[in-house]
């Protein structure tokens, strides 16, 4: 059975969490340093963007080199954008087509209108009448590739099809006119190229677990109070958490929420085993596999780090 903490610089600590805490806090935020979709097209220095043919082909180069050229890792860009007008040397070249299709179609829709009133113009019957409509349907084909200059090695390919359909009628107008529609999905698959080829950092708000089962009376009401102190005093709930587990069975709850505290403070070794503890004695525990998993991405992200700036 767990045991009641006897210290008094510990009963002192858990009073003041008590004290501070307030009503609703029970997850950790954690920053990290996390891999892009293609870890292997991240590795380029220096990338020129284009030539992408098609009738959206520009529009869409253009909006791409935008994205990545606000990617800044550390401050700095990740990638070195070298314009397809200018005579400095790339690694790499993305290059592909896009192409937009529009087509309307006359449709047919029906209104539920009055057809009949009686002498205080009230409608005392109504029946379904015809009205015709028009539906758009836009089609964004787009298909791009990440080769290596030196040999043609390809990096990357991506098929990244976009589809808006829209039906006006006497009643309803659409909302945006075909080039805005286009200039939206282009700015989505510029945004979709940017996590596919660049890396992230960035912080995630994390669920804390906050079962007692199996503490005692005591430990559970100092638990409780760690868990509300999560968000206005996390280093004090890490190290309530500690303290509780120095004092306990290991208890499945408490050893995750001491390999979230290892992870939030970069710690990744310590989160890694403690993760590890967690899962022999929560094996069901989906926050514990995914805190695995975010390890496994920052170790990703990392490597791909210190390979690409050693060259």
């Amino acid at each position: 059975m767990a045991k009641n903490i006897p210290t008094a610089a510990l009963s002192a600590l858990f009073c003041a969490l008590a004290a501070t805490t307030p009503a609703q806090a029970e997850s950790l935020f954690v920053t990290g340093f996390y891999p892009a979709h293609n870890p292997e097209a991240s590795t380029v220095n220096a990338l020129m963007v284009g030539p992408i043919s098609g009738s959206d082909g520009e529009a869409l180069a253009l909006s791409i080199e935008n994205a990545l050229a606000r990617t800044r890792i550390d401050g700095s860009p990740w990638f070195r954008l070298v314009s397809a007008r200018s005579e400095g040397s790339a690694d790499a070249h993305l290059t592909g087509v896009a192409n937009a299709g529009l087509d309307e179609q006359t449709v047919r829709e029906t209104r539920n209108e009055c057809v009949e009133w009686d002498e205080q113009d009230k409608c005392i019957r109504k029946e379904d009448k015809p009205i015709r409509c028009t539906r758009r349907i836009i089609n964004l084909t787009i298909s791009l590739k990440i080769a290596t200059q030196r040999d043609g090695r390809i990096l990357y390919t991506a098929q990244l099809p976009k589809r808006d359909e829209v039906t006006w009628c006497p009643d309803r107008r659409a909302s945006e006119t075909p080039e805005e529609v286009i200039s939206r999905m282009i700015a989505r698959v510029a945004d979709e190229v940017r996590y596919d080829v660049a890396p992230t950092y960035r912080t995630d708000k994390i669920k804390v677990l906050e079962a007692r089962k199996g503490m005692s009376k005591p430990v559970a009401q100092q638990f409780k109070s760690a868990v509300k102190a999560t968000k206005s005093n996390p280093a004090a709930a890490c190290s309530a958490f500690a303290a509780i587990n120095a004092q306990t069975a290991n208890l499945g709850p408490i050893v995750y929420n001491m390999a979230l505290c290892a992870e939030k403070d970069g710690k990744l070794d310590d989160a890694e085993r403690l993760y590890a503890q967690a899962g022999t004695l929560m094996p069901r525990e989906d926050l514990v596999y995914a805190g695995q998993r975010r390890l496994d991405s920052r170790r990703v992200a990392q490597r791909v780090y210190e390979e690409r700036f050693k060259r």
